[in-house]
């Protein structure tokens, strides 16, 4: 069943175009490319590439205070009583994180995907492999094993900004995006799967935020919704089994409930132990 709906998002979302590493068609890059990838959070944590990425961006990162913007779930948030970080001052909600945001914007001055490559593992080895093919290293590290890897990423550390100064101008950052921008859209395609049966089923969904939502991003909330006179916030997940993980993540500790598409619908868990099953038509297949 999980198969199913995760082979169903990715032929609606892109018709199954997208995996990572495949536009490298040169000898050994694609695979050397997929070894990177293995290593997974160490590239951005111990290699460091979530800093250096981060002072590159710094150039063209945009600061503002957001609060204004989001007022409306802020507030929904705030009188709830377990977001005590919400303050109201002089009628308006105010989170001190909101005050003084920073990210880089695309041309019609939006968030911009590039925003995510600092965390994204797929999007950073895909830049460090065309770093290596640049600097006409690669075929030289096409033999080595993840250890092996990991050694000579190790050794070069300290040189990584001054290489990636030396093959990236500044806005080519941007072009590495594509499983960001891949993530995206699967969880955008999700949270729709979401509110449109939850619509039919009769449910308020008040708030959806999107790519940059910063109400996402600080709370882990995709939706607020309210059902009679109670408002329940939601974390919306590709899958079952991402559902299911998130519940444990301390990251959501204050989520009302947990939402994924299904092959049948939508499932929902919620805090308080209960979970309901609703079919894309809206009526509800399992209480």
């Amino acid at each position: 069943m999980r198969g199913t709906i995760k082979k169903i998002l990715k032929e609606e979302l892109l018709g199954d175009r997208y995996r990572s590493c495949d536009h490298f068609t040169g000898p050994g890059q694609r695979e050397f490319c997929k070894k990177l990838e293995t290593l997974r959070g160490w590239l951005y944590k111990d290699l460091g590439l979530k800093n250096i990425i981060d002072s590159k961006l710094a150039t063209i990162i945009n600061f503002s205070d957001v609060n204004e913007e989001y007022q409306y779930p802020l507030e929904i948030l705030a009188e709830s009583g377990k977001y005590t970080e919400i303050k109201k001052i002089e009628g308006k909600y105010i989170h001190e994180r909101l005050k003084n945001v920073g990210m880089v914007l695309d041309e019609k001055g939006e968030w911009h995907h590039v925003n995510k490559l600092n965390t994204n593992y797929s999007d950073l080895a895909e830049l460090l492999t065309e770093l290596f093919i640049k600097g006409g290293v690669l075929e030289g590290l096409n033999d080595k094993n993840e250890l092996g890897i990991k050694n000579y990423l190790t050794s070069i550390k300290d040189k990584l900004p001054r290489l990636l100064d030396k093959y990236f101008h500044l806005d080519e950052y941007k072009n590495f995006i594509r499983n960001t921008k891949y993530q995206s859209d699967q969880g955008k395609y999700a949270e729709d799967i979401v509110v449109s049966t939850l619509t039919k089923y009769g449910v308020d969904v008040i708030y959806q935020g999107g790519n940059g939502d910063f109400i996402d991003m600080l709370f882990g909330c995709d939706l607020i919704i309210k059902a009679g006179d109670n408002y329940y916030t939601v974390q919306v997940k590709n899958t079952e089994s991402g559902l299911t993980e998130a519940m444990s993540d301390n990251r959501y500790k204050r989520i009302d409930c947990f939402s994924a598409p299904t092959d049948y619908g939508i499932i929902l868990y919620f805090r308080d132990g209960k979970s309901f099953m609703i079919g894309r038509d809206g009526k509800v297949i399992k209480p």
